[in-house]
This record gives C-alpha cells, sequence and structure tokens, in this order.
C-alpha cells in the first residue's frame, strides 16, 4: 500500500474527550485535513486518521434513527456537511458519504429485524461501510453449499474497502442467474483486499479491486433486489447516489474556486503598493464573477433537488413510480449542471490566475483530476439521453442502477 500521512488530529486528541456535535466533528476534520492535503494527494493510501475520527466522533451513525442508538438525521441534513468536506478533500467525503449509502441497502431490501440489527451495530461498535457494488462487474459469483453459500470472484471500484468494517458487493446467484447484494464483515476469511487503484484522482479512496475466495455467506446476509416486485421504493438509492455524486461534485467546484480567490487575496496582501491596472482589475472581477454565477446555479438546482429527493424518501414503500420519475429527472438535471461547473470551475482557475498557479506545491490540479475521475462514474451524456427522453417523450428514466 501507498506511503501514509497520518494527521492525528492532535490539537483536539489533547483534550479531555467531551462529546462534540456532529457539525463541531466535521469543523475539526476539515481544519485538519486542509493541513496536508496538497501531500495525502501525491501519496495516495487511505487516510487513516481521518477514518478513525470520523469513527471516533459518532459521524458514522448519523443517518441511523435514534431507536436505534443512532443520531436519526435525514439527508437535507448531512448533505452540508459532506458539501464541507468535500471542499477541502474529496476523497473524504466520498468514503464518508458511501458509508451512509451502504446503510440504505438494509433499509429498502431487508426485513424488519435484520436491518435493526445492522443499523444498531452500525452504530453502537461505529462499523465503516465501504462501497464494492458495482454491478456492471459481474465477475463474482454466489453458488449455494448446503444450507449456506460460497462467493468467489473479483469486483472492481470498491471504494473504501481498506480499513472497512463492513462491505456490501453484488454478486450473480448461480442457481437463477439474478445479481443479489452480500453484505459481509470486511474481515471474513477469504475476502482480499487489492492495492491496485491508480486513477489520477481520488487517490485516497482505496476504490480497487476486491478477491472473493471461498467466502462462506449465510442466508440471512444476501439481499434480493430483484425480488422487491414492482416498488419505485426498491430503486431509491440509486436516486440518493446520484444526487450524492451532484453533491461532491459542487464541495469540489467551491474548494478550487476557494482556492483561486485565496490566491488572488495574498497576491494583493503581499505587494500592496505595486501599481494596479483599472482595466485588468474590472477584468479579473468578470472572470470570477461568471465563475461564482455558474456555481450558484448549479447549487440552487442541487437544493431543489434534494428536497424532492427527502420528499421521496419519506415516502417510503408508498412512492410513487410517477413521484420516483420526477425526481429522477430532476437529480439527473442536477448533476449535469453539477458535473458542467464543477469541470469548468476547477480548469478555468488556471486561467485567471496565470501561470504560477501551476506550481505543484498548490496542489490546485487536484480539484480538477478529482472531478474528472469521480465525474466519469456514469457518463453525463447518459443523463442527457435521459433528460432529452423526457423532454421530447415525456417518458422517466427506466429505473436501475444508475438511474
Amino acid at each position: 500500500m501507498a506511503e501514509q500521512l497520518i494527521t492525528p488530529l492532535q490539537d483536539l486528541a489533547a483534550r479531555p474527550q467531551e462529546r462534540l456535535t456532529p457539525q463541531q466533528a466535521v469543523d475539526a476534520l476539515c481544519q485538519d485535513l486542509v493541513r496536508d492535503a496538497v501531500a495525502r494527494d501525491r501519496v495516495g493510501g487511505v487516510p487513516l486518521a481521518a477514518r478513525q475520527w470520523i469513527r471516533d466522533t459518532g459521524l458514522l451513525g448519523l443517518s441511523v434513527p435514534t431507536p436505534w442508538g443512532g443520531t436519526g438525521w435525514s439527508w437535507s441534513a448531512i448533505s452540508p456537511l459532506v458539501r464541507q468536506v468535500a471542499r477541502v478533500d474529496s476523497s473524504v467525503a466520498h468514503l464518508l458519504s458511501y458509508h451512509y449509502l451502504g446503510l440504505t441497502i438494509p433499509v429498502i431490501f431487508g426485513d424488519a429485524a435484520g436491518t435493526e440489527d445492522l443499523l444498531r451495530r452500525t452504530a453502537s461498535e461505529q462499523l465503516f461501510w465501504c462501497n464494492a457494488l458495482n454491478p456492471r462487474d459481474r465477475r463474482s459469483h454466489l453458488r449455494a453449499e448446503g444450507p449456506a453459500y460460497r462467493l468467489d470472484g473479483l469486483k472492481s471500484f470498491c471504494s473504501g474497502s481498506h480499513d472497512s468494517d463492513v462491505i456490501p458487493t453484488t454478486a450473480v446467484l448461480e442457481s437463477t442467474g439474478e445479481l443479489v447484494i452480500v453484505i459481509l464483515p470486511t474481515r471474513t476469511p477469504g475476502v482480499e483486499l487489492l492495492d491496485d487503484w491508480d486513477a489520477i484522482g481520488q487517490r485516497q479512496t482505496s476504490s480497487g479491486t476486491v478477491r472473493f475466495e471461498q467466502v462462506a455467506v449465510q442466508p440471512e446476509q444476501i439481499f434480493y433486489p430483484s425480488r422487491q416486485g414492482s416498488s419505485a421504493f426498491s430503486s431509491a438509492r440509486t436516486l440518493l447516489a446520484q444526487l450524492n455524486l451532484a453533491n461532491i461534485y459542487l464541495g469540489l467546484a467551491e474548494g478550487a474556486l476557494q482556492a483561486a480567490v485565496d490566491q488572488v487575496r495574498e497576491r494583493q496582501a503581499a505587494a500592496p503598493d505595486q501599481p494596479k491596472d483599472p482595466t485588468q482589475a474590472v477584468l479579473a472581477r468578470d472572470r470570477f464573477a461568471q465563475l461564482w454565477v455558474q456555481l450558484q446555479g448549479a447549487s440552487a438546482h442541487y437544493e431543489r433537488a434534494l428536497t424532492e429527493l427527502e420528499a421521496a424518501w419519506q415516502q417510503g414503500r408508498a412512492l410513487t413510480a410517477e413521484q420516483r420519475g420526477s425526481t429522477a429527472i430532476t437529480i439527473a438535471t442536477t448533476k449535469v449542471l453539477a458535473t458542467e461547473a464543477a469541470l469548468a470551475i476547477s480548469s478555468a482557475i488556471f486561467d485567471r490566475l496565470g501561470a504560477r498557479s501551476t506550481g505543484a506545491s498548490h496542489g490546485l490540479d487536484r480539484y480538477w483530476r478529482n472531478i474528472r475521475t469521480l465525474s466519469l462514474h456514469d457518463p453525463v451524456e447518459a443523463k442527457l439521453q435521459e433528460i432529452g427522453a423526457f423532454v421530447i417523450e415525456g417518458s422517466a428514466p427506466t429505473p436501475g442502477f444508475y438511474s
């Protein structure tokens, strides 16, 4: 595994262990992450200190209902915290937000008793979930062996697998050919985490490959998405995942723009007596204003989508296909706007700042590399096709793993 740069959050760790609010915990996390964000981006690996801080401060139980030991926060409450982290470190925001997405799996597909048990243990033990679903990779197979099952195969793009406690993954059930979800402790014998993540961005998400070799699986660890009937709620996780990505994109855009503005201010402060060209000053303001306006439009649409998503999620199994379809289009639109804004801003800041901004010590390139890597999760062109079909034919996206 790549060399680790562990930031120990020394300032707060030295204090008496008072209980921090979630906002205080995230504030402290972000203050720490920004100290060595550029250096950690260079080495990749796993942000172990950040992950442990997230465990220690109870952030992993935010979405767990309060009767089960969690905080019971809504998506609308969790979303700003994820955005705040994404501004300074999109890898950590990725890991944290996909933990919350993982917790929806037993809620949507499990029975009441099994769901409560999983979520209670997550809150009480602060279990960190990763994401190894990747339904397009069908190299993992589940075979019945007596009363239990055996899991074998490979799964790529397994974000947050290293240092995780719970690993949800998809596999082909050999007896029926259907795609099922298996939820396992990461340290289950036969689960091997490979250190092969080498993308240009999101370097600390450890989104590499997991190998399953003769992994014993019990029936209660298997969930069956295809057996949910016609319930629109069965595909609600996809809506959450898509809007979550847009949220991280916007955090990246906000972080990139703020970093550029900080450089402009630093240069002005370093040379207060240098003659200023009024024409150039006006041009600079206009160019930064253009980026800011683009970001405001995408952010405003995100808030609309978040409101619709919250309403859809609260419907539970009463969610209708019509409401699900309308929400999916709003989220698809948000994702397009957020993608375009983040890619444009993370690239355009160099035009605004000039050649000196390309210095490796500034690390401004990481914003573009991260958004470029993450935005290819599923191409924005697919969202435009869905939106076009809705505009021309009035048809909502077909529910699936990415729509």
